[in-house]
């Protein structure tokens, strides 16, 4: 069968729950390919390596040592992506809130 006469049968069982007739070529390419579920594909990107507890130490301790400094700061003094600074101080702040007792609130 070609990829008209699929999409076709589809369209007739499926009505208007069918995929559009893209989807339809595209599936059809990929199981001429070759390809035996529809599952998802592995994921092809990088493993996150800041977040390491090696790093989440790294950071707690300069946290203690000073509280003031600002991501940034850390980040220079880290060699860790602001983003993931911000998460681990975050994860910081929240376990010691919950350490003493109570409830960490998220303000906007």
């Amino acid at each position: 069968k070609s990829a008209t006469e699929t999409y076709n049968l589809l369209t007739e069982v499926y009505g208007d729950q069918c995929l559009s007739r893209t989807q339809v070529f595209k599936w059809f390419k990929k199981f001429m390919g070759g390809r035996k579920n529809v599952g998802n594909d592995p994921k092809l990107c990088r493993p996150s390596t800041a977040k390491t507890p090696e790093n989440v130490e790294k950071v707690a301790r300069i946290v203690r040592r000073d509280r003031r400094l600002s991501i940034r700061a850390i980040s220079e003094l880290t060699n860790i992506n602001k983003e993931s600074v911000r998460f681990q101080q975050w994860k910081i702040r929240m376990e010691r809130c919950r350490d003493r007792g109570g409830d960490y609130k998220l303000v906007h």
